[in-house]
């Protein structure tokens, strides 16, 4: 169990720090829709929407696994094994 719960939270490390680089790369003169004077292309800015919202949902589950690794080491150590 905290094998496979230490795969999924390096995992989706991994997958989160990639979608922060991607969006940070690729659409870094993306800008929120009150904030921009010139139009923006409509794919770039909805591929920008989508992938950071990605990135948060991994972020969310990263910080998951982490808690829930940490309480089942927590207990099994109050257990005494």
């Amino acid at each position: 169990m905290r094998l496979r719960l230490a795969c999924a939270l390096i995992a989706s490390a991994i997958l989160t720090a990639g979608l922060f680089l991607a969006v940070r790369l690729y659409f870094s003169d993306i800008l929120p829709v009150a904030d921009s004077e010139t139009p923006q292309l409509q794919w770039r800015f909805e591929t920008a929407f989508v992938l950071t919202s990605l990135a948060w949902i991994g972020s969310f589950v990263t910080a998951r696994s982490a808690i829930a690794l940490v309480v089942l080491l927590y207990k099994q150590t109050r257990r005494g094994g």
